[in-house]
C-alpha cells in the first residue's frame, strides 16, 4: 500500500463517526462547504473542488502536526486500541518507506477546494 493511502486511513478514521468531537465543529469543512445554507447567494459564482498540492514534511512532522489538533489527540489517546493503531499506522508508513528513522522525508497531497462570488453591482 502506498504510504500516501496511510495518510489518507488516518484522515478517514479521524474524521469518522467514531469521532464525533471532530464531526461537530468541522462538519461543514468536512463537508467541503456543499450545504445548502452556505452558499454563496449571488448567481456569478464559481466553484473549484479538485486543487492538490504537496505538502513536504517527514514521517514524525505528520505525528506531530495530527498530535496538535485537540480533538484528535483526545481520540488517539482515548483508548488502547486507538493507541495502538496510531502507532501501527505509523509503523506501516515507516515501513512502506523502507525507514526505520522517523525523520525521513515524506511528502503527501492535501485537496483543497476554492468558492467564489461576486457580489453583484448596484445599478444606479
Amino acid at each position: 500500500m502506498p504510504p500516501t493511502n496511510h495518510c489518507f486511513q488516518i484522515r478517514v478514521k479521524i474524521t469518522s463517526n467514531e469521532n464525533p468531537e471532530y464531526l461537530l465543529p468541522n462538519k461543514y469543512a468536512a463537508e467541503y462547504y456543499k450545504d445548502p445554507c452556505l452558499q454563496i447567494p449571488y448567481p456569478d459564482t464559481q466553484r473549484y473542488d479538485d486543487i492538490f498540492f504537496p505538502f513536504h514534511t517527514t514521517i514524525a512532522g505528520i505525528h506531530r502536526y495530527y498530535m496538535t489538533i485537540t480533538c484528535v489527540r483526545k481520540f488517539i489517546n482515548s483508548n488502547e486500541e486507538r493507541k495502538r493503531w496510531w502507532k501501527d499506522i505509523f509503523d506501516r508508513i515507516m515501513e512502506a518507506y523502507r525507514t526505520d528513522n522517523s525523520e525521513s522525508p515524506l511528502t503527501i497531497t492535501f485537496k483543497a477546494f476554492l468558492l467564489m462570488g461576486r457580489k453583484p453591482t448596484r445599478s444606479n
